[in-house]
């Protein structure tokens, strides 16, 4: 299932913000999985101010987010550890899903938690915090040149 907000239920307080370091003109197709609802809410929220990047689909879980990694083929998936600083299944099997996709671990656990083996999987790890920044600029960074 996919998770969006009505645009009528923007907060009217929320100023808008400027997309920040743009890459280029292309638009980043992402796919965000987590075990959350209101986090995945939250995160299309986040993005609407960001012309330079959308959310293709929000996955609620690693089967949906397979499912979906396969047909959209998107430039970036965004996951969740999704319970588990230990293992790095679920992550390897989206790697296989979409290996051309650069993957993104975006976790409330501190990087120094998280298993070597699980950080291996990723292109980058970005600690959830208040706001949408450096989760965007670690996007922009590992987009902006081919994958390795």
């Amino acid at each position: 299932r996919c998770f969006a907000a009505p645009r009528s239920s923007r907060p009217r307080g929320r100023p808008r913000l400027r997309s920040l370091g743009r890459v280029s003109d292309r638009v980043l197709r992402i796919v965000h999985c987590d075990d959350s609802p209101s986090f995945l809410m939250l995160m299309r929220h986040w993005f609407e101010d960001h012309p330079d990047v959308r959310i293709v689909h929000s996955a609620l879980g690693i089967r949906d987010a397979i499912e979906h990694v396969r047909e959209l083929r998107p430039d970036v998936i965004i996951s969740d550890t999704l319970g588990s600083a230990t293992d790095p299944s679920h992550l390897r099997w989206l790697r296989e899903a979409a290996p051309g996709a650069r993957l993104v671990i975006f976790t409330g656990y501190l990087e120094r938690q998280l298993d070597p083996a699980l950080r291996d999987v990723a292109d980058r790890v970005v600690t959830k915090g208040v706001d949408e920044r450096n989760l965007l600029a670690a996007i922009r960074e590992i987009t902006a040149s081919p994958p390795a």
